[in-house]
């Protein structure tokens, strides 16, 4: 039988969490706890499998409830939940070793998966969300990795300028050898021209993040 401590100051959020708990397992034990007081003189522990704490129980932090839980019982698997999206909050459930962290406006069906997931030994975070230019920057840096070496150094003269002539001269190869490679550079980065390659390679560098030094190519 699955034992289950539930630590929120909000009576409706509560109640919520043990209706969903008693919807999909029938069998499972809920404790419910609304105040703080009580809750951090909860002595045994062991007698749970799992704790959702809320991030914040009234004036008082859910994350120091969850670390003095931990260090009584280190084996008491916790899921932190919050209704808001806390950076600090999240990194902090990190360090203090709890095994989840979860938004309250997840999907009933999400909330049960989760929990099965923590039950099971496991750890469940939610993963960092990338702005566009990140996401850019990726695919265009996935673009890049794929040319070669001499791929490269053509598409950095061409970024400085140079003419097809001018880099033949740069690389000793025929002025044909470049055009060749060039065909395939703006095939492998998605490009139709080469204004749109210059524009293209001049974007990558503009995000400014350190995925290749063009010294180095």
């Amino acid at each position: 039988m699955t034992k289950v401590l539930v630590v929120d100051d909000h009576p409706l959020v509560i109640e919520g969490i043990e209706s969903l708990i008693h919807s999909k397992h029938k069998d499972w034990v809920v404790t419910k706890i609304t105040e703080y007081a009580k809750a951090e003189n909860v002595t045994d522990l062991k007698m749970y499998d799992i704790a959702l704490i809320d991030v914040r129980i009234g004036e008082h932090s859910g994350l120091s409830l969850a670390q003095k839980y931990k260090k009584r019982y280190k084996d008491l698997r916790i899921l932190m939940i919050t209704s808001f999206a806390d950076q600090k909050a999240l990194s902090k459930s990190k360090e203090i070793g709890v095994d989840g962290y979860l938004l309250k406006t997840t999907e009933i069906n999400d909330l049960d998966k989760v929990i099965l997931k923590i039950l099971n030994g496991e750890t469940s975070f939610p993963q960092p969300k990338i702005g566009s230019n990140q996401y850019n920057l990726i695919i265009q840096n996935q673009a890049i990795q794929s040319l070669s070496k001499k791929q490269r150094m053509i598409l950095n003269l061409l970024s400085d300028g140079l003419t097809n002539k001018e880099i033949s001269e740069e690389m000793y190869i025929s002025e044909k050898t470049v055009k060749n490679y060039l065909t395939t550079i703006y095939k492998k980065i998605d490009c139709k021209s080469r204004s749109e390659a210059i524009a293209f390679i001049n974007r990558f560098y503009g995000l400014q993040i350190k995925y290749s030094n063009k010294a180095n190519w």
